[in-house]
C-alpha cells in the first residue's frame, strides 16, 4: 500500500490539517483491514474500492462521506484494489462547513452523495470522471475553497484557541484555565463543544491525551510504559493502561503485538 501525505493548500490551512491518499492495486480476493482509533479529528473521505468499503465488516460506506468524532475503535475493510483520499479537518470546523451540529455525526458518518446542496452533486460527478488521485484531491480543494470563501464561512476563534491549547497541552486539567481565558461559563463552553466538536471538552481532552500517548507508543520513544504515562500527564501507568484500553479495546502491550508488529513486518 502506498501512502502520500500532503499539507493543506494555504487557503484551507485553518480548516484542513492534512490530506492523506492511500492506494493499493490488489487481486480481487485479497482483503485489507485498516484499524482506526480516536484522534480528535473529523474528516471527508473519498473512497473507490473494488467491492466497496465496510465499517466493522457490516456497514457498507458511501463513496464520499463526512465522518465525525470517532470515540469507539473501528475497523475499515475492503477487498481488492482501492484508493482512499482523506481530508482530515480540524476538530471544530465540520459544523461551519456543512451547517450541522457535530454531535449528530459523532461515531457515525454523513453520506455526502445524498446532499443536494453546496454544489456537492456537481463535485461528485467530477470526482467520478477523474482518473487520478491528485486530480481528485485538487477537485476537493477547489470545492472547499469556493464553498468557504464564496459563502464567507468563518470558524469560531475562541473555540479554535481552546482546541489548539488542548491538543498541545495533553492535559485534561487545563480546561478551567482555558475557560477563564475565554471568559465563558462552563455551560457555554460545553454547549459550544457539543455543537462544533461533537463531544464534551473533557472527553476531547482525554482523546488528545490518548492520541499523544498512542503516537509515542507507535514511534517507540520510551523505555517502559511508565515513561509514556508520565510524558502524557497520566497519574500513573495503570491510569494510562485503562485509558488506552478504553479507546482501543486493547492494552498497550497487546496493541503493540497485534497492530504495530504486523505493520512493521516483524
Amino acid at each position: 500500500m502506498t501512502t502520500e501525505i500532503y499539507q493543506p493548500v494555504s487557503l484551507l490551512k485553518d480548516f484542513v490539517k492534512q490530506v492523506v491518499i492511500l492506494e493499493d492495486y490488489l487481486p480481487g480476493s485479497e482483503e485489507t483491514s485498516l484499524p482506526y482509533f480516536a484522534d480528535g479529528l473529523p474528516g471527508i473521505v473519498l473512497q473507490q474500492c473494488d467491492t466497496g468499503m465496510y465499517l466493522n465488516k457490516t456497514k457498507k460506506l458511501s463513496t464520499f462521506f463526512l465522518y465525525g468524532q470517532t470515540v469507539k475503535p473501528i475497523e475499515l475493510s475492503m477487498t481488492g484494489g482501492f484508493r482512499i483520499i482523506i481530508f482530515y479537518l480540524y476538530s471544530h470546523v465540520a459544523k461551519v462547513l456543512f451547517r450541522l451540529n457535530s454531535n449528530e455525526i459523532t461515531d457515525t458518518c454523513l453520506d455526502l452523495t445524498l446532499l443536494n446542496k453546496f454544489g456537492l452533486k456537481q463535485l461528485i460527478v467530477k470526482l467520478e470522471d477523474s482518473g487520478s488521485s491528485r486530480a481528485q484531491m485538487d477537485l476537493i480543494n477547489r470545492f472547499l475553497i469556493t464553498h468557504i470563501y464564496g459563502n464567507d464561512l468563518s470558524i469560531d476563534r475562541g473555540l479554535d484557541f481552546a482546541v489548539r491549547r488542548l491538543v498541545e497541552s495533553k492535559n485534561p486539567g487545563s480546561l478551567r484555565d482555558i475557560r477563564h481565558q475565554l471568559h465563558i461559563s462552563e455551560r457555554t463552553f460545553e454547549r459550544k463543544f457539543a455543537d462544533h466538536v461533537g463531544i464534551t471538552p473533557k472527553l476531547f481532552a482525554r482523546i488528545c491525551q490518548f492520541h499523544a500517548s498512542l503516537q509515542q507508543l507507535q514511534r517507540q520513544q520510551f523505555n517502559k510504559l511508565t515513561d509514556i504515562a508520565i510524558d502524557n500527564g497520566y497519574a500513573d501507568q495503570s491510569h494510562f493502561i485503562r485509558s488506552f484500553k478504553e479507546f482501543t479495546g486493547l492494552t498497550p502491550s497487546r496493541f503493540s503485538e497485534l497492530i504495530l508488529k504486523p505493520y512493521r513486518g516483524q
